[in-house]
């Protein structure tokens, strides 16, 4: 699953720092790429799908096996049990308003899918249950405020009609091709999920479609989804999940990482 903002621009004077690079290792080599945002300077919070159910060696491109196992119902199955064990997270901050001239600051760390998350997927791929696609990163080391402080999360869910950014590492819509950049857009919340667990945001304005998932949803500056399903053109909505929903689990991680910081650390507080 990956995911592409529509309708973006380049964050080149940098409002949006929190947003983060993650990539996976695969076995067969190369990475995975997808989105995150820190919440804490040692926590980088993803979408689970993104680490997890990550591709082994197969004999050929297409033909690779894949830590997936078979749901009740007879569909492939992805949770915690399938993800990797780590994964780097990269800030950039941009120079100069320019996207050439930019500083990359990397960390590793374990990776932990949230306890209820799943995906079912029918046999063509399609998703048929997703729930929980949260995941964090516990970075072993800390970011600093100056290299990227954290997104702070949202003290209530939202609303229909209220304005978002989206926020992503994805492909730019103009030149059909994968950047590396971080691109920022606006949208309009236009559904919510029943209990409150997920959210829609369309029809007109950006949009997530490759490299966008687990990137961040912010309302008024404050962390209120995570880019979970993707879509082909034409796009009419997006998916989030909400950290809301889930904050009592995400302030659990936050309080866990805190716990790990050292008494003193330069430029964290």
């Amino acid at each position: 699953m990956h995911l592409v903002l529509t309708e973006s621009e380049l964050d080149v004077e940098n409002r949006y720092p929190s947003t983060v690079l993650v990539r996976v290792p695969l076995e067969r080599g190369g990475s995975r790429t997808c989105s995150g945002v820190l919440i804490d300077p040692r926590l980088a919070l993803t979408a689970a799908h993104c680490v997890c159910g990550i591709p082994r060696v197969g004999q050929r491109t297409g033909q690779d096996k894949t830590r997936l196992g078979t749901s009740a119902s007879g569909g492939t199955l992805m949770d915690s049990s399938t993800c990797t064990a780590s994964a780097t997270v990269m800030t950039v901050v941009y120079k100069q308003a320019s996207k050439t001239d930019s500083d990359h600051r990397g960390r590793t760390g374990k990776v932990r899918a949230h306890r209820d998350f799943r995906i079912v997927l029918d046999e063509q791929g399609q998703v048929l249950v997703n729930e929980a696609d949260l995941a964090v990163i516990a970075l072993d080391e800390p970011f600093s405020e100056q290299e990227a402080p954290p997104a702070a999360l949202a003290d209530r869910a939202v609303s229909l009609r209220e304005q978002v950014i989206l926020v992503g590492f994805g492909n730019d819509s103009r030149t059909n091709g994968y950047s590396g950049e971080r691109r920022s857009g606006q949208n309009t919340v236009a559904a919510l999920e029943t209990v409150g667990k997920t959210f829609l945001v369309g029809q007109k304005g950006s949009h997530t479609l490759g490299g966008d998932s687990g990137g961040p949803c912010f309302r008024d500056g404050m962390l209120v989804g995570i880019a979970t399903t993707s879509s082909t053109p034409p796009v009419e909505f997006s998916e989030f999940t909400s950290t809301h929903f889930y904050r009592d689990w995400l302030k659990a991680e936050i309080a866990n990482a805190r716990k790990l910081r050292p008494a003193t650390t330069s430029g964290v507080p």
